[in-house]
């Protein structure tokens, strides 16, 4: 309960006011929802009263009102900013997979396979065995009758990986030719027959640039497809 009279709060069996020393009946308490002085100065307020007709000053129950309608503004401002990071997230990963394919496509130009035998050392690019470059000062081929670098298999992973650009799910060819090419180079060079030739032993590495291009071709046809598959969901969802 509440005094009528100055506005303080009475418990609840009181019959005199603490503080005006009022007597306390049905006609001189009101419920405790209602404000009957203003907190700022003191004025009597008319039952119902959203402001002070003195000061001006909110009653309580206008300024918990205000609070509850900022609540659902500031929720949306909220909504409003991590719908922009969704979106900017959105939109990196579309791109991301032609990141991918661009940085398979540059490996090309670094060393894919090192051929050394004794004091002697070759290091053949993805663009060497596309080209057939017969200026690499070691001739490492004697599959085809001109000892050209070319190979079929960086040819093939060549041409998956430039179709990539446009539909970077099929980049994943790229990364099967190049496998291919790993596994197969001994044989497709004929680099036993080398070794018996000259009597000494060859040692073969293949370069860092050929495992990267292999993983990131794989990666841009992965998350190609699994953005595919995304978008078609939400295709059926929407029908």
């Amino acid at each position: 309960m509440i005094c009528k009279n100055c506005g303080s709060e009475l418990d609840e069996n009181s019959k005199f006011c603490i503080k005006c020393g009022s007597a306390v009946d049905e006609n001189n308490t009101h419920d405790t929802n209602y404000q009957n002085t203003c907190k700022s100065c003191g004025s009597e307020l008319k039952e119902n009263s959203k402001f002070c007709t003195n000061c001006g000053a909110a009653t309580e129950d206008t300024a918990s009102e205000t609070v509850i309608d900022n609540a659902p503004a500031q929720v949306s401002e909220e909504n409003k900013n991590l719908t922009g990071k969704e979106a900017a997230l959105g939109r990196f990963l579309v791109f991301l997979p032609r990141i991918l394919v661009i940085i398979g496509i540059i490996c090309f130009f670094f060393p894919f396979m090192t051929v050394s035998c004794a004091d002697n050392e070759v290091s053949v690019s993805g663009t060497d065995m596309i080209f057939g470059d017969d200026d690499v000062s070691v001739q490492v081929s004697s599959h085809t009758d001109d000892d050209s670098l070319f190979n079929w298999f960086i040819l093939l992973a060549g041409l998956c990986a430039i179709g990539g650009l446009i539909h970077p799910k099929d980049a994943g060819g790229a990364s099967i030719f190049l496998l291919i090419f790993r596994f197969t180079a001994k044989w497709y060079y004929d680099l036993d027959e080398i070794e018996e030739q000259f009597g000494s032993v060859l040692e073969v590495d293949f370069g860092f640039a050929l495992w990267l291009a292999i993983i990131v071709f794989l990666l841009a046809s992965g998350v190609s497809r699994l953005l595919d598959g995304k978008n078609d969901k939400g295709d059926t969802g929407g029908t």
